[in-house]
C-alpha cells in the first residue's frame, strides 16, 4: 500500500493546515508585548520622512530598505501591532515557500516536513513577531534558494535557465541584500555554486550557454547591488579589521546552533547533526552540500578577518541560513522514504521524526508567553510612581533612553526629569553623582555586560527599585536609585 503523501489534494490540505497553525501562533497577541531595544530602533527610524528614512541606516549597519517597507504599517491598529505585521506576514509566507524550496532537492515528505518545522519553529516564530527585518530576510532567502535549486537543475541537465529564473534569481537575491548586508554571503555563495556546476557541465558537454547565462545573472545582481556596495565601501558598513577575533568562531557556531534549535545545547547539536545527515543522505544529489559548505564558510571567513567594531554577535544576523537548516531537518525526516518503501509506515516514521524535531521549541514558547521581551512599559510605570520633578534619569546600554522615551510618550503624564544618555562606565557615573545633588535613577538592561566596578558602585551606593523579568536574561530591566537622599520606595 502506498503512502497518501503523494496525493496532490492531501499535500495542499497539509500545507493549508501548516499555514493555519503558523498564522495562528504568529498573529496571536502580535501587538501585546513591549518593543525590545532593536524594535525601538525600527520605531524611531521609520517615523521620519520618506527621504530621511531612505538616507538612514541604523547603528547595526542595516540598509534602510526595511524601514521603508514597514513605514506604511506603523499606524495600522496600534504601533506595536503595525510595525510587527510585515514580519508576521512574511513569516507566514515562508511556510509554503519552504515547501517549494525543498521540492527540487528532495521529495514531497521532505518538503512537507521542512514546511511544518518552519511553521512551529520558535526561532522563526520569534522573529515573525519582531519588528525587525529578519523574518523578511528568511522569506527572501527561502525564495532565493528555491530559485537557485531550480537553476541548478536546469544547468546540471546542460540547458540554460528559462527567462523567469534568469531575471527572478538575481532580483530576489539583491532584494535580500538591500534588507540586510549579510545576505551578500548568500548571493555570492549561490552564484559561485551555480558557476561551478556550469563549468562542470561545460567540461562534460563542451558547450558554454549555461555558463554564459550564470555569468550574466551574476553580473546583473552585481549591477543592481552597486548602490549598496558603494555605500558599504564609503561608510565602512560599521566593520573594521580585527583578525584576532578568529577565536570567537566556536562560540558563534554554538550560539547559532542553540538559537536555531531553541533547546538546550545537547539537543540543539543533535538537531544540527540531523541537518547534516539530511543534506548528505536525504537530498537527490550531493551537489547542494557544496552550497551549504559555502554558506557556512563565507561568514566564518568574514568573522575571521572583520568583525563589528563593537564586537557583538547575534545569531539572528545569520538567519539566512535558517532555510537550509529547516530544509536539512525535512530531508532527515524523509529518510524512511528515501531508503525504504513508500508506505504508510514510512509516512508514520517521517511524521514522528518531524514532530520530534519540533518538540524542543515548546519550552521556549511557554517562556515567550510568560514574560515580556523587555518590560519597558512596566519600567515606565515604576518610574512614574517613584520619580519626582527634577530627578535625574540615567540610561544604561544604548537604546535605554529611546525605549523609555517611547513609552513615556504614551502616558498622559510623567514627572519632569533630567535625562542623561548612556552611562556604562564607573567614571561617568561618579561624575554624575558629583554634578547632581539630587536623586538619580539608573535604568539598564544587559546587567551581565556592565563593568564589574560599575556594578559594585550600584550595589553599594544605589538601591535596586525593580528587577523586571523578560524572556531572556539580557532583556531584564533593572532600576536603581541613589541612596542617602531621603527617598524610600513607595
Amino acid at each position: 500500500m502506498t503512502a497518501p503523501i503523494g496525493n496532490r489534494k492531501v499535500v495542499i490540505l497539509l500545507l493549508a493546515s501548516f499555514m493555519l497553525v503558523g498564522g495562528g501562533i504568529r498573529f496571536y497577541k502580535l501587538g501585546e508585548k513591549c518593543f525590545w531595544v532593536d524594535e525601538v530602533v525600527t520605531a524611531e527610524v521609520s517615523k521620519g520622512t520618506w527621504e530621511a528614512v531612505s538616507n538612514k541606516a541604523d547603528s547595526f549597519g542595516n540598509p534602510p530598505a526595511y524601514y521603508l517597507l514597514v513605514k506604511p504599517f506603523r499606524n495600522l491598529r496600534w504601533e506595536e501591532w503595525g510595525l510587527r505585521f510585515p514580519s508576521a506576514l512574511f513569516g507566514l509566507l515562508t511556510v509554503p515557500a519552504m515547501f517549494f524550496m525543498v521540492l527540487p532537492v528532495g521529495n514531497r515528505p521532505a518538503a512537507l516536513s521542512a514546511s511544518f518545522f518552519t511553521a512551529v519553529s520558535y526561532f522563526h516564530f520569534f522573529h515573525s513577531q519582531d519588528a525587525r527585518q529578519y523574518a523578511t530576510v528568511m522569506f527572501l532567502a527561502t525564495v532565493f534558494c528555491a530559485l537557485v535549486f531550480r537553476v541548478e537543475n536546469s544547468v546540471a541537465k546542460g540547458s540554460r535557465p528559462n527567462r523567469v529564473l534568469f531575471w527572478a534569481t538575481p532580483a530576489v537575491g539583491v532584494a535580500g541584500v538591500y534588507l540586510h548586508y549579510f545576505l551578500l554571503f548568500m548571493a555570492t555563495a549561490a552564484f559561485l555554486y551555480l558557476a561551478w556546476i556550469a563549468v562542470s557541465v561545460q567540461e562534460r558537454e563542451k558547450r558554454l550557454p549555461s555558463l554564459v547565462h550564470i555569468v550574466l545573472m551574476g553580473a546583473l545582481a552585481l549591477i543592481l547591488s552597486l548602490p549598496l556596495l558603494l555605500g558599504i565601501l564609503t561608510q565602512s558598513g560599521g566593520f573594521t579589521r580585527k583578525s584576532e577575533r578568529i577565536a570567537a568562531l566556536g562560540p558563534i557556531a554554538n550560539d547559532v546552533v542553540i538559537q536555531f534549535g531553541a533547546g538546550n545545547a545537547l539537543w540543539s547539536w543533535c538537531l544540527a547533526l540531523a541537518v547534516g545527515l539530511g543534506w548528505a543522505f536525504g537530498a537527490r544529489t550531493r551537489r547542494p552540500l557544496v552550497l551549504c559548505v559555502l554558506l557556512v564558510a563565507f561568514p566564518a571567513l568574514c568573522f575571521s578577518i572583520v568583525m563589528p567594531d563593537y564586537f557583538f554577535f547575534a545569531p539572528r544576523w545569520l538567519c539566512f541560513l535558517f532555510p537550509l537548516y529547516a530544509a536539512g531537518l525535512g530531508l532527515a525526516a524523509s529518510l524512511p522514504f528515501s531508503y525504504g518503501r513508500k508506505t504508510r509506515t514510512s509516512a508514520l516514521l517521517a511524521t514522528t521524526l518531524t514532530v520530534a524535531f519540533a518538540l524542543p521549541s515548546l519550552p521556549s514558547f511557554h517562556r515567550y508567553y510568560q514574560y515580556e521581551k523587555t518590560a519597558w512599559r512596566e519600567a515606565v510605570e515604576v518610574l512614574a510612581r517613584e520619580m519626582r520633578d527634577g530627578d535625574v534619569l540615567v540610561g544604561g546600554f544604548a537604546g535605554t533612553n529611546a525605549s523609555l522615551a517611547l513609552y513615556i510618550a504614551k502616558r498622559p503624564s510623567f514627572p519632569k526629569v533630567i535625562p542623561v544618555e548612556k552611562c556604562t562606565d564607573l567614571e561617568t557615573m561618579r561624575s554624575l553623582c558629583r554634578n547632581f545633588n539630587t536623586v538619580i535613577y539608573y535604568v539598564s538592561t544587559h546587567r551581565s555586560y556592565l563593568p564589574e566596578d560599575l556594578v559594585e558602585l550600584l550595589e553599594s551606593g544605589f538601591e535596586e527599585v525593580a528587577d523586571l523579568p523578560a524572556i531572556e536574561e539580557w532583556g531584564h530591566v533593572h532600576i536603581w536609585r541613589r541612596k542617602g537622599l531621603g527617598r524610600t520606595a513607595t
